[in-house]
């Protein structure tokens, strides 16, 4: 298919598709206590970069897993932050707003990411108009710190979240390359002090980086393998046969790459590649599971620390177990929704103890109860968002989402009922706006 890169110099306002870019040392409790107060993992609050020089250093660790909220971070009236990407092939940015004590979003700010996105095609070529990535996961948050990636350039993006104003964003170090084509998803584990990268074009593959407080990302290892020939395309042609998503499990005990299949005939199951983590490290040698009946995983969030709940366009979606013992996964429910048009990302509330699958297809969201697996109703969203995309809940029981139209929705998920539609048309265009997160997490 056509493809064309045009130098920066060279770069118009109507792009073609696709522009690239361009650890222990001994202390003294006050010393480590002061440096534990400024690093960014679990619940601390990481208040500067501090100097590029700086040399490296060790860090005490006592975080909690990312199922919710670290205790105190929410409620009294602190404000908050929702962040998602604009991946935008004439430069990228990450788009912040306000969340206000009541939840309700306000004032965005754009970020530059310091690079440029990439517009997946669809199968005749053209480009997708909205879903540019296929994916889940292109933003990341973490702690204080948010992770981000520019497809476009191939880069890996670090930046602080500065706790007194969370729209305000601090670029830590510099896009880091992500030896692959066309990253689409991040994840960072507080356990490793790790983010990993998903690469999902014409040179597949997973990268991983020691995440510095004041360097920011330092490569750790090569291009990690799929263990398979993926064979898609710079950019991906979507949405079937694309990179969905990379995720550690809640106690880092291995990654996880999840990636479609193809509908057929004949039918090819989509593929979860899993990588173990031995002494602070991902390993390179890729273990891959394919179930028959999972055709098109897109979205995936743990539920605990074994049980993976995955969606799936086709029918709906499912909870798989996972095996550490061989980095094989199971199907335990296969969730059957009837109606449902265009499953793609998932959600979970622990306090709620429900997972959510948002239909992209129309202004709903389904119900799944996280112990029995049973799919137990819907919440019916604002009929002008037509759909519900990127996803992500926050600690007041809010559930914000990417909207099919051009805004961002927020629902009451106890109350089971919409709370506000916020208007993106001032911030641009729909079609390369991707990702959620919100801070604190």
């Amino acid at each position: 298919m056509p493809f064309l890169i045009l130098p920066r110099s060279q770069a118009t306002s109507n792009p073609i598709y696709f522009l690239p870019s361009w650890t222990m040392y001994p202390f003294s409790p006050i010393l480590l206590a002061t440096i534990a107060s400024a690093a960014p993992w679990g619940d601390h609050q990481w208040q500067h970069a501090g100097p590029l020089d700086a040399p490296d250093h060790s860090y005490g660790h006592n975080a909690p897993h990312h199922f919710g909220p670290p205790f105190g971070q929410h409620g009294g009236g602190l404000t908050s932050a929702a962040y998602f990407l604009d991946n935008n092939p004439n430069g990228s940015a990450i788009v912040a707003l306000t969340v206000g004590s009541d939840g309700l979003l306000s004032d965005p700010v754009r970020t530059s990411t310091g690079g440029y996105g990439a517009i997946s095609v669809n199968p005749d070529g053209s480009p997708r108009p909205v879903d540019t990535l296929s994916s889940q996961g292109s933003v990341t948050v973490k702690g204080n710190m948010l992770f981000t990636i520019n497809s476009g350039s191939n880069t890996v993006v670090m930046f602080n979240i500065d706790s007194e104003d969370p729209t305000s964003l601090k670029m830590v170090g510099s896009p880091a390359d992500t030896m692959g084509d066309v990253p689409v998803s991040v994840d960072y584990s507080d356990e490793l002090h790790t983010a990993c990268v998903l690469n999902g074009g014409s040179k597949p593959g997973v990268s991983c980086f020691h995440v510095d407080p004041w360097k920011g990302l330092v490569p750790q290892g090569s291009l990690r393998s799929l263990g398979y020939d993926f064979n898609q395309t710079t950019p991906p042609t979507a949405p079937a046969g694309t990179a969905s998503q990379i995720i550690f499990d809640p106690d880092s005990k291995a990654l996880f790459a999840i990636l479609k299949g193809y509908a057929g005939p004949p039918a090819i199951p989509g593929s979860v590649v899993a990588y173990k983590t031995e002494y602070g490290m991902v390993s390179e040698s890729p273990v891959r599971t394919q179930i028959g009946d999972i055709i098109n995983d897109f979205g995936s969030v743990f539920l605990d620390e074994s049980r993976l709940f995955m969606t799936d366009v086709s029918f709906g979606a499912a909870i798989l177990d996972v095996d550490y013992g061989t980095l094989t996964l199971h199907e335990e429910n296969h969730i059957g929704i009837e109606g449902q048009k265009a499953i793609c990302w998932s959600a979970f509330d622990p306090y709620l103890n429900t997972a959510y699958a948002p239909d992209a297809g129309q202004p709903v969201v389904y119900t799944v109860d996280a112990t029995s697996g049973m799919l137990t109703g819907s919440i019916a969203a604002d009929n002008r968002t037509q759909g519900l995309f990127d996803t992500a809940i926050g600690g007041r029981g809010l559930m914000y989402s990417l909207a099919a139209s051009n805004a961002l929705n927020v629902l009451d998920l106890k109350a089971q009922k919409n709370v506000q539609y916020f208007d993106l048309s001032s911030v641009g265009e729909r079609m390369p706006f991707t990702g959620l997160a919100l801070w604190p997490n």
